[in-house]
């Protein structure tokens, strides 16, 4: 399974995924999420900038 950042902002990241055949690299299944920021109060709030610094947005590697 592959793993990406598509996109990053103040609240919300967006992960891109792929599943393929170990033996041959088919791809089997792709897949997307949006994940938003919410503090303990499940409030909205923005992601930490430490954490938005690890999160680099990369192309997709293969078409979702």
């Amino acid at each position: 399974m592959r793993c990406w950042v598509r996109q990053i902002a103040s609240r919300r990241v967006e992960f891109g995924y792929a599943v393929e055949l170990c033996s041959n690299s088919r791809l089997l299944a792709t897949a997307a999420t949006s994940l938003i920021a919410i503090d303990s109060n499940r409030v909205l709030t923005a992601i930490p900038a430490h954490v938005r610094d690890l999160l680099v947005p990369v192309p997709d590697p293969i078409r979702l």
